[in-house]
This record gives C-alpha cells, sequence and structure tokens, in this order.
C-alpha cells in the first residue's frame, strides 16, 4: 500500500495567487489527490497538473468551499491545508501511517515552525509551544468531557491538519452558518473533533506557517482583537456561544446515546472549566519547561532542544520564540534539509 494514496490535499483559496501557484509547484512531485477551492476574482489556470483538481468557486465562503471540496474527497484522509503554509511531505506520511494504523484517533498534527518575511531574509521562529501538551498527553481511553477540556487547555489550533473524512464531512453538515468569529469556529472545530475522538500530536517537523509582521500587527489590534484565547469570555459572541454548546450537544446525543441535558452540562463544564484555568495558566510556559517538555517526550530526539531561542514577548497567541539568524532546531537530517528547501523557496520570493 502506498501511503500517499490515503490522504488528499484540500487547499481553500482566495486573492492569492502568488502563494497558491508557489505551494502548487511545492506539490508538484507529490502523488496524492489535491483540491484548490478558489473563491478568487479571477480564475488560475492548472490545466494539464498533475494530480489537481482546481475548483473556481467566485464568492463561495469558507465554509461552503470546505463542503464543495470535501464531495470530490475519495481518501479516508484529508488534510486542510492554508494556501500560505508548507506542510512537510515526511510529516504528512508519518500522519497519515499513523491515522491508518490508531482507529481511535481522529486528527494528527506536528510541530510548527513560523516564519515572518522581511524586505531581506526570512526569520524562522516556534510558536505556541505550550498548546502541545494537552495533545500529547491524550490517550484512546480518555472520555470526550476529557478530550473536550484538553482541547480548550490550554488553546490548541487543530483545524490546519490531517483528519479523518468522514468525521470532518460530519462537521460541515452541521447548521454553523450563524457563526461571526473565527476564533469562535476554531474552538468550535476542536470541540466538535474532540467528542468524536483524540488529536494526535507527533513530535516531527510537520509544517512551516507564514505570520505577518508581528511587532507592526499587535500595535494596531492589541485593544479590539478577541483572539482564540479569550472569545469564549467574550459577551459580543454570548449568543453564538449558546448556538455551539447546543449544536456539540446534539452531536454528543448522536454518539454517546446519552439525554440532550446531559450532553449540555458536559459540553457546559469543559467551558467553564476553561475560563477558571485561562488566566492562571496564560504566559507561564519557561524555557526550561519547553527543554524538558521536548525532552521528555522526544525520544529520538528529533527536538532534543532549542539552538537558543529568544523570547521576543507575551502578544494574543503566548510566547513567540525566534532562532538566532542562520541556526535552526536540532532536527533530524531529512527534516532539516525540508525546512531549509522552504526557507530557500521563500528567500527566492523575496528576490522577485
Amino acid at each position: 500500500m502506498k501511503i500517499d494514496s490515503l490522504y488528499t490535499i484540500l487547499i481553500p483559496s482566495h486573492n492569492r495567487p502568488f502563494d497558491l501557484n508557489r505551494l502548487v509547484n511545492y506539490y508538484s512531485k507529490l502523488k496524492c489527490e489535491i483540491i484548490v477551492c478558489d473563491s478568487s476574482d479571477k480564475p488560475l489556470d492548472y490545466a494539464g497538473t498533475y494530480n489537481l483538481l482546481y475548483m473556481y468557486l467566485h464568492g463561495v465562503s469558507f465554509f461552503n468551499k470546505l463542503k464543495k471540496g470535501l464531495a470530490a474527497v475519495q481518501t479516508p484522509y484529508v488534510l486542510l491545508h492554508p494556501d500560505d503554509d508548507f506542510v512537510s511531505i515526511l510529516g504528512l506520511r508519518k500522519a497519515a501511517t499513523f491515522l491508518h494504523e490508531n482507529s481511535n484517533f481522529v486528527s494528527v498534527m506536528g510541530q510548527s515552525i513560523g516564519f515572518v518575511k522581511n524586505n531581506k531574509d526570512v526569520n524562522l521562529m516556534l510558536r505556541n509551544t505550550d498548546q502541545y501538551l494537552a495533545l500529547l498527553k491524550m490517550k484512546p481511553s480518555d472520555s470526550s468531557t476529557v478530550r473536550m477540556h484538553n482541547s480548550l487547555t490550554p488553546y490548541s489550533q487543530t483545524v490546519w491538519t490531517l483528519h479523518r473524512t468522514e468525521v470532518l464531512r460530519q462537521f460541515v453538515h452541521a447548521d454553523i452558518s450563524w457563526f461571526k468569529s473565527a476564533c469562535l469556529y476554531e474552538r468550535f472545530f476542536s470541540l466538535f473533533f474532540a467528542i468524536h475522538g483524540n488529536t494526535k500530536f507527533l513530535p516531527v517537523f510537520f509544517c512551516a506557517r507564514q505570520f505577518e509582521n508581528l511587532i507592526e500587527e499587535r500595535e494596531q489590534d492589541k485593544f479590539n482583537y478577541t483572539g482564540p484565547g479569550t472569545v469564549l469570555f467574550s459577551t459580543e459572541y454570548k449568543d453564538e456561544i449558546g448556538k455551539m454548546c447546543k449544536v456539540l450537544a446534539a452531536e454528543m446525543v448522536r454518539l454517546e446515546n446519552i439525554p440532550e441535558e446531559d450532553a449540555y452540562v458536559k459540553i457546559q463544564s469543559a467551558v467553564e472549566q476553561y475560563k477558571k484555568t485561562f488566566h492562571s495558566n496564560r504566559h507561564n510556559f519557561t524555557n526550561s519547561k519547553i527543554d524538558r517538555f521536548f525532552s521528555k517526550y522526544n525520544p529520538d530526539k528529533i527536538l532534543a532542544k532549542f539552538v537558543k531561542p529568544i523570547v521576543v514577548s507575551n502578544d494574543r497567541w503566548g510566547k513567540s520564540f525566534f532562532f538566532q539568524k542562520n541556526k535552526l532546531p536540532c532536527y533530524r537530517t531529512s527534516a532539516r534539509d525540508e525546512i531549509k528547501n522552504i526557507v530557500s523557496i521563500i528567500r527566492n520570493d523575496l528576490k522577485n
């Protein structure tokens, strides 16, 4: 069995032709199905591109793009892929292998390295390190209540990774057209999947994620941004949060055959527990904890320790750890080669 035949890459895109072309070229030699759902103002021409299904869906919402794309997926697993990221091909294959061998898990993710483009070069960083602690502790025997709590505390963004296609289809069939907050949508996604099963964190390099100039962005939005960590506290989205809990309760009733009232209590309990622990857990992750974390959970020494990460600041996502110029984390040679290749692609972009 060829592992690439088990998954499809699904890329929703909107008005990012440069990033999308770069991504299609990056995966040009990968022998798996790739589906692009593009709602841009103008269509792109990918005629003759190997294993690529291009769906031009002008003006279609993100949620409906997922529905259209998933309808065309014929593999048991699907990678939801932003149009400006790079996913490790080696990491993706390891994730697909894990899902194939572990039926109690519904999603798999791995270590993300962020990159920020400036006028001259590319800065690498590691972000949201603390979110992996809960994911690593997940066990097949965990109840849905424990899984929901772990998906919230600390915050774990699990949208853009590899999922079981059948669960993702059930997610998009839920009536959530009323969502206004993208961050609340992320929390709903994580909770929905937690009801179905566990999300696995593999201590391998999985993707390089692009961030904007965070310092400038932080100055612009620090007073008005309702981020993923605080959206469940927001009175602005009180009605949406109530609707979200009802949808989740209905899904739990369907899967666990329990009374709706009991399901609703479980979901409310997970949310309330998160609210109680949020402020005490926020921004308490130190360098020494990070070193111990990767030493303990990484027996293969893929990320034994960092090369002198520099704590930049506490921002809305948590702490940002930038690496010293021209140095990378201690990955195995194969992963380091992938990172260097991605950095090379980005540097070429800066020259053009």
